[in-house]
């Protein structure tokens, strides 16, 4: 796993998501901000969460395989054939990530 700097975090607020976390990881969280912050400049906690996504999702082989297995799909796709892609739990891919938390939402 890579280490995020500051240079990393984007503050982009294009897409507004509201996320509920458990306390340990709100608070690992605000730490991770405050080891980030220097000079008197604080990280918004908020605004690592998109890096960190971003990096999870960059290292996770199997969905960057299924993406530009999906992107491919669509190009083939003639217009109008009605025929999607499909995607997402009911189209066999493993939703679970290999999270312990998310074992029984599969």
């Amino acid at each position: 796993m890579t280490k995020i700097s500051r240079a990393d975090i984007a503050i982009d607020r294009s897409v507004k998501r509201r996320v509920a976390l458990p306390p340990e990881v709100d608070a690992d969280l605000q730490a991770y901000a405050r080891l980030l912050s220097t000079d008197g400049e604080m990280v918004d906690p908020a605004d690592l969460i998109v890096t960190m996504i971003e990096r999870f999702m960059a290292g996770d082989r199997q969905f960057r395989q299924a993406r530009r297995m999906e992107r491919g799909a669509r190009r083939r796709k003639p217009e109008g054939s009605g025929e999607g892609v499909a995607t997402g739990a009911g189209a066999g891919a493993d939703t679970t990530n290999g999270h312990p938390g998310n074992q029984d939402k599969a």
